[in-house]
């Protein structure tokens, strides 16, 4: 009786010990987070590497990315300045690695690792929040469907999200904090983690946090301002006021407000009325208005900057401007002082009295 035929065994792998996918990029950009991929071979194994380590889509299109053959240094390469040539339509496509190899003694080889998790390359930054949205649902909801929809995944894919996607290689330096996740969960569902996420409500939710995410990564300034603690950004309304309840007036601090439809930036500052509010128009957040009329605003002298322990820092407003690199290339004419809102919005322009 003649043994069954086997399966000839791998004389070598790649795998990946660093990589930012799933995500969504745009054309034309360097990817932000390095890609490492590393050759494993047996002990006694000999092989002659025959070319570089190449990354391409699964479909195999030679022309759809730059910078996407490395040499492998030490079993190892990275790729730093992998780019996307061609937009994807916003269809997830998977990558694929390759590279040739020769065994002493033996054949040649073409060893493969097709990654599963995607990325989708935007056109443009508009198109940012809808690739990001499918590739999440995807996770969320298609991908391990017994588990990823528990309170703990959903927090370690928000932050997976926030910190990969939203802004890679930009010079992060700060993640969401366990309470920061547990806002942003019961902003998603009150009754959550009690009960399980629907694709529905996730979508509701994404509708708000999308555009947050678009602002820390496209618009000039947000990520200086996360990253230095000077946007607070997930506090409630409630917790704002505990924060600048005892501080001096002209005291302020920047949040998103979780009940607006989308991710509406408001100022909280205390006042000789008490801790007041005021919402910014979505035209002052296209450009840099909102800072300049931080700077011009007799209300708001002392930027609350958020510290990983204890209370928030007070820090002079044009101070904090600086560390953030602002230059405003006009003063505005300077504001009066302005009431803000609570429980309404008030013309910011009204003289207290």
């Amino acid at each position: 009786m003649k043994n069954p035929t086997l399966p000839r065994p791998a004389i070598a792998c790649l795998f990946l010990t660093q990589h930012p996918f799933p995500t969504t990029v745009k054309q034309f950009e360097v990817i932000g987070s390095p890609i490492t991929v590393r050759l494993l071979q047996g002990a006694l194994s000999k092989l002659a590497i025959l070319s570089p380590v190449t990354i391409n889509f699964e479909s195999g299109r030679p022309d759809v990315f730059g910078g996407n053959q490395e040499d492998l240094v030490e079993g190892t390469a990275t790729f730093r300045q992998l780019k996307p040539l061609l937009g994807t339509g916003l269809r997830a496509n998977k990558i694929q690695i390759s590279l040739a190899v020769q065994q002493v003694q033996g054949g040649t080889s073409m060893l493969s690792l097709l990654l599963e998790a995607p990325m989708i390359v935007v056109t443009n930054t508009k198109q940012w929040e809808g690739a990001q949205a499918g590739l999440l649902i995807e996770e969320l909801f298609y991908q391990n469907v017994d588990c990823s929809r528990s309170y703990f995944a959903f927090c370690n894919l928000l932050q997976k999200t926030f910190v990969t996607s939203v802004i890679p290689g930009s010079g992060f330096k700060r993640a969401l904090a366990v309470a920061e996740l547990q806002f942003l969960a019961h902003r998603m569902d009150p009754n959550f983690p009690r009960i399980s996420i629907t694709e529905s409500v996730f979508k509701q939710f994404w509708s708000w946090f999308g555009p947050i995410l678009h602002l820390l990564k496209f618009k000039k300034f947000f990520l200086e301002l996360w990253n230095k603690g000077l946007l607070c950004g997930f506090v409630s309304k409630e917790t704002a006021k505990l924060m600048l309840k005892d501080a001096k007036k002209g005291s302020f601090l920047l949040r998103f407000i979780a009940s607006s439809a989308k991710g509406s930036l408001a100022v909280a500052y205390q006042h000789n009325l008490g801790v007041r509010h005021y919402i910014f128009p979505d035209a002052e957040l296209k450009e840099d208005g909102f800072l300049r009329f931080i700077l011009d605003c007799p209300s708001l002298l002392l930027f609350m900057k958020m510290k990983t322990e204890g209370p928030g820092e007070l820090i002079i407003k044009e101070d904090a401007l600086h560390q953030i690199g602002y230059k405003p290339k006009a003063r505005a004419k300077k504001s009066e002082d302005f009431l803000g809102y609570d429980p309404e919005i008030i013309s910011p322009f009204l003289t207290s009295k």
